[in-house]
């Protein structure tokens, strides 16, 4: 299992919805500044994310994007799957002319694979959360708060 830029994004967005104390949409630009990427890029992953049914997105003054669910009914692997689109079977074709080591292994990683994808499965977006590391940079946020606009949970370096 290959995880991608866009299903890391995919889950760092919702987490950046799932640690502010508000049903307000979040406007794309405020997440995307957040994670540091470009809002064109976090649309296109926006997109995928609203199809699957994980974001609501209302549009208009005030608009922006919220959870279409509670961060316990969300797991980060139906992020991720989300985000990237369907998953690439990686599995060695009948026929192929590999190493007899390298067929040995193949076993290997397709099990490897499946155990990852049921861990990112098994964990969900409150679970994540409420990990001290995410909320210590949630208080940051707080603390770094103006008053003039939402605290942004940054997950710059």
């Amino acid at each position: 299992m290959k995880i991608g830029s866009s299903g890391r994004y995919g889950v760092l967005a919702l987490l950046e919805l799932a640690v502010r104390d508000t049903d307000d949409p979040v406007p794309l630009a405020d997440i995307a500044g957040a994670l540091g990427v470009s809002v064109s890029y976090l649309e296109q992953i926006f997109v995928r994310l609203r199809r699957s049914g994980l974001v609501v997105g209302l549009r208009g003054p005030g608009g922006g994007y919220r959870l279409a669910r509670e961060p316990d009914r969300l797991t980060v692997g139906e992020i991720i799957a989300a985000a990237e689109g369907p998953p690439q079977a990686a599995s060695v074709a009948k026929g192929s002319r590999m190493p007899r080591t390298h067929l040995l292994a193949a076993g290997l990683w397709e099990e490897l694979s499946r155990e990852i994808s049921r861990f990112l499965h098994g964990i969900t977006l409150a679970q994540f959360s409420a990990r001290p590391s995410v909320q210590a940079r949630a208080r940051a946020a707080r603390s770094r708060s103006d008053g003039r606009g939402p605290e942004v949970l940054s997950f710059r370096k």
